[in-house]
C-alpha cells in the first residue's frame, strides 16, 4: 500500500511540475538552444535573459539515439519546478548507471546555462551570481555521481565508460567557464570563487581516479589519465593562488584599494600565463597527432612489405633447400 502510494504522489508531483511550468503560468520569454543527449531533458523557464544561443552539451552515449530540443534558463519558479523533476526522476530511477547517466545530463545542463548567462552577464553582477550558482547545482550532480561510483562501477561496461569520459569532459568545460567568469568577477569575489574552483576539481580528480579499474578500455584510460593530469594541475595552480594570496586576498575583503589593484594585476598575469599554456598545450596536441599519423603510415607501409618479404624468404630457403639435396646426392 505504501509502495502505491509513493508512486502515485510522484505521479502527481511530475504532473503538478509540468502545469506550472508552463510558459503562461511560469511567464517564460523564449531563449531556446540545441541539447543532445542520451534522455529526454525536461523543461525549463526563463524570466531576465532573452536571446538566442545554440551551443551542445556533450557527445551522446553511444547506443541512445540523440535527442535534440530547446532548453531555456530557468526563473526563480522554473528553478524551483525543475529540481522537483529532477528529483523524481532520479528517485524513480533504480538502475547505478542509468541514475549516473541521469546525473550527469542534468550536471551538463546546469553547466550549459551556467556558460550562457555568463556569457550575457558582462559586468553585471547579478547574473555572474547566477550563473555560478547554476554551476554549483552541476557541482552537486558531479559529487552524487562520485559518491556513488561504487556502484557505478561494479561491472564496468561501455555505458560506466562513457560516464567517466563525460565527467572528465565536463570539467574541462567547467574550468574554462570558471576563466570567463573570474575575467569579469570583482576582486573581492576572487577568493570564493576559486575555492569553489577547488572543490570541484577535488570531486573530479577522486571520480576519475577510477581509470585504475582493470576492466577500463586502454583507449579510455588513455583519455581520462590526460584528463586528470590537466585536472591535477589545475588544482595545484589553485591552492598555490589561494595559499600564496590569501593576506592579499583578506585585504581585498577589507576594502582596501590598493590590494585590489595589486589582484587585478596578478589576474592579469595569471590570464596571460594560461593563454600561454592553452598555445602550447595545442601545439603539443599537433605534434602528438602528427607523431601518431607518422607511426600509423610506418606500420602500414610494413604491413604492405611483409607478404613480399615473405615471398622472398621463402624462394631462398627453397634454393637452399636445393642446394643441401644436391649435396647429398
Amino acid at each position: 500500500m505504501y509502495r502505491i502510494f509513493k508512486y502515485f504522489m510522484a505521479g502527481a508531483f511530475i504532473t503538478v511540475g509540468l502545469i506550472l511550468s508552463s510558459p503562461v503560468l511560469a511567464e517564460e520569454a523564449p531563449l531556446t538552444i540545441t541539447v543532445t543527449s542520451e534522455t529526454a531533458t525536461p523543461s525549463a523557464v526563463l524570466t531576465d535573459v532573452a536571446v538566442d544561443v545554440t551551443g551542445t552539451v556533450a557527445p551522446p552515449v553511444s547506443e541512445v539515439v540523440t535527442v535534440t530540443e530547446p532548453v531555456q534558463i530557468p526563473g526563480v519558479w522554473g528553478l524551483f519546478w525543475r529540481n522537483i523533476r529532477e528529483r523524481v526522476s532520479l528517485a524513480v530511477t533504480f538502475d547505478p548507471v542509468k541514475k549516473a547517466e541521469k546525473m550527469m545530463t542534468f550536471a551538463e545542463e546546469r553547466l550549459k546555462l551556467a556558460e550562457m548567462i555568463a556569457e550575457r552577464a558582462g559586468d553585471n553582477q547579478a547574473l555572474q551570481e547566477r550563473a555560478t550558482q547554476m554551476m554549483q547545482k552541476s557541482d552537486e550532480f558531479m559529487q552524487k555521481i562520485e559518491e556513488k561510483k561504487e556502484a557505478m562501477l561494479q561491472k564496468v561496461d561501455e555505458r560506466a565508460q562513457k560516464i567517466l569520459e563525460r565527467a572528465g569532459d565536463h570539467t574541462l568545460r567547467r574550468e574554462e567557464l570558471i576563466r570567463k567568469i573570474e575575467a569579469r568577477l570583482a576582486p573581492e569575489d576572487l577568493e570564493k570563487l576559486q575555492e569553489m574552483r577547488q572543490a570541484g576539481l577535488e570531486n573530479s580528480q577522486r571520480l576519475l581516479n577510477a581509470i585504475n579499474n582493470e576492466n577500463i578500455s586502454e583507449e579510455v584510460r588513455e583519455h581520462l589519465e590526460e584528463v586528470k593530469q590537466r585536472i591535477e594541475d589545475h588544482l595545484l595552480e589553485v591552492k598555490t593562488f589561494l595559499t600564496e594570496k590569501k593576506e592579499l586576498l583578506q585585504k581585498v575583503q577589507s576594502g582596501d584599494e590598493s590590494a585590489k589593484t595589486e589582484l587585478e594585476q596578478l589576474r592579469e598575469e595569471k590570464m596571460n600565463i594560461k593563454a600561454e599554456n592553452r598555445t602550447m598545450l595545442q601545439e603539443r596536441a599537433e605534434i602528438k597527432e602528427e607523431v601518431r599519423q607518422e607511426v600509423g603510415n610506418v606500420i602500414k607501409d610494413m604491413s604492405n612489405t611483409t607478404p613480399t618479404n615473405n615471398v622472398e624468404v621463402e624462394e631462398e630457403s627453397s634454393q637452399v633447400g636445393q642446394v643441401q639435396k644436391g649435396n647429398k646426392n
